[in-house]
């Protein structure tokens, strides 16, 4: 359905849309909702993109010495946010500038992903996009300075089954039955 790339561009989207329009809130009840809004988009953002999808894209990116230092300097960007975030209310008091100067960051973001983060692999196998996926492995590997056989390739596209769930009902059923057994506890 969705990729790593329409995801980061739907939620960065939304979220930079749902900032600017809570800037025009009429009222406190307008202003919670929209709020809600942004929260709902930045923890979509927060756990499915930036957690699984562009910390994991980053590393595998980046040549296999590099990639710790790559995934903790990530989290450091939470750290100068939040930093940001209480120096920038100190200096701008009006809640409506700050929320629009909160809100700007997103614009460079929606470039940023559109032009540079590539989608996953494994999502364009699972979507029949071979050949697109063979493009992103090999700058992959060009990147980690390996070299992608062609065996490899012929043996990634080739699988018959690349997900094992086509549909969410097989997945939930899973994940319920493997999280029974840790809310009953021990005998």
């Amino acid at each position: 359905m969705f990729g790593r790339r329409n995801t980061l561009l739907f939620c960065y989207t939304t979220g930079g849309l749902f900032g600017i329009v809570t800037v025009f809130s009429s009222n406190v009840w307008m202003y919670l909702i929209l709020r809600f809004c942004i929260a709902t988009v930045l923890k979509g953002i927060g756990l499915c993109c930036f957690v699984l999808d562009f910390l994991l894209a980053a590393t595998e990116l980046v040549a296999p010495s590099k990639r710790i230092f790559v995934g903790n300097f990530m989290w450091l960007f939470f750290a100068a946010g939040y930093t940001v975030l209480a120096g920038s209310a100190k200096l701008i008091p009006d809640w409506r500038i700050l929320q629009l100067v909160l809100t700007l960051p997103y614009i460079p973001l929606i470039i940023i992903t559109y032009f540079f983060v590539p989608e996953s692999p494994r999502w364009l196998i699972n979507q029949k996009r071979s050949e697109d996926a063979e493009k992103v492995l090999r700058k992959m590997a060009k990147v980690n300075k390996r070299i992608i056989s062609d065996d490899f390739m012929e043996r990634a596209f080739n699988r018959n089954e690349v997900c094992k769930y086509k549909r969410f009902e097989p997945l939930i059923k899973t994940l319920v039955r493997k999280r029974r057994p840790l809310i009953r506890g021990p005998d």
